[in-house]
């Protein structure tokens, strides 16, 4: 079934062999995500979190002028004006939110320009990050009346600690994207022109590696401290891969990896 945000052109994917890049694109409107974008991103991602031929996501805004400029604030009045509106629609956020958290393939965000409100939240969610000098990092909650969820605000201190996680809810602060990359929001911050090669290269180094190890990567940052979980640990000894990686370091060429 396709999905009504894909067939409108708000959310769009290109595969480019096992790397899928999701575009936010509305860039008439800072890609500012409406409830119905929220709810198929969720969807979109999951799906590609099925598809064995993709092993990396890119996520990323339309044109250099935002990544995501946050919620579209001009359907507000008319989705919260009942508990079961508000539910719905944070229902849909959270789905999109969730899904790039644990899709079980890594997901990339890359950034230029404005990253703000659930912009920043989208961006916090995904594995990694990457902006341009430009980028802009910010969750302006505050200053409407907004109570960012749970899971997102823990999202947020995981990432760059309780302390400055209250500043940028409670004083609706900007980040700049130097400032961003001192508090551990970014990875990296890069020239406008050289953003997009840097990261399709290193979604391409990605998903060369074994994706049973990327998993396990992924998926085992975000167990609480104290939990224990060697399933997937024990699969990845018994997998085709490990054998293949062991045979590919002792002939010392590339390794040929599966999945399996």
């Amino acid at each position: 079934m396709e999905l009504e945000a894909v067939a409108k052109g708000y959310l769009r994917m290109d595969r480019d062999g096992p790397t899928a890049t999701v575009t936010v694109n509305r860039p008439q409107a800072a890609n500012a995500m409406n409830s119905m974008m929220w709810r198929d991103l969720g969807a979109l991602v999951r799906s590609l979190g099925e598809e064995p031929g993709v092993r990396v996501i890119i996520l990323r805004g339309a044109g250099d002028r935002a990544f995501v400029a946050g919620a579209d604030i001009k359907e507000f009045q008319e989705i919260m004006t009942s508990r079961d509106g508000a539910r719905q629609y944070l229902t849909w956020v959270e789905g999109a939110m969730s899904a790039v958290e644990t899709v079980p393939k890594p997901v990339i965000a890359l950034v230029h320009g404005a990253a703000m409100g659930g912009g920043c939240e989208l961006a916090v969610a995904c594995d990694l990050r990457y902006a341009s000098e430009d980028a802009r990092f910010g969750i302006p909650a505050a200053r409407l009346g907004i109570v960012i969820t749970p899971m997102d605000t823990q999202r947020l201190a995981r990432l760059v600690g309780p302390a400055l996680a209250r500043e940028i809810l409670m004083a609706a602060r900007i980040l700049d994207a130097q400032e961003a990359l001192q508090a551990g929001l970014v990875n990296r911050v890069l020239p406008k022109g050289e953003l997009e090669a840097y990261v399709h290269k290193l979604a391409k180094e990605m998903a060369q590696n074994a994706p049973l190890t990327v998993q396990g990567a992924k998926r085992f940052s975000l167990i609480p401290q104290g939990q224990v979980d060697t399933a997937l640990s024990e699969r990845a000894f018994l997998s085709q891969d490990f054998q293949e990686g062991v045979k590919a370091y002792l002939e010392k060429r590339p390794p040929r990896f599966q999945g399996s």
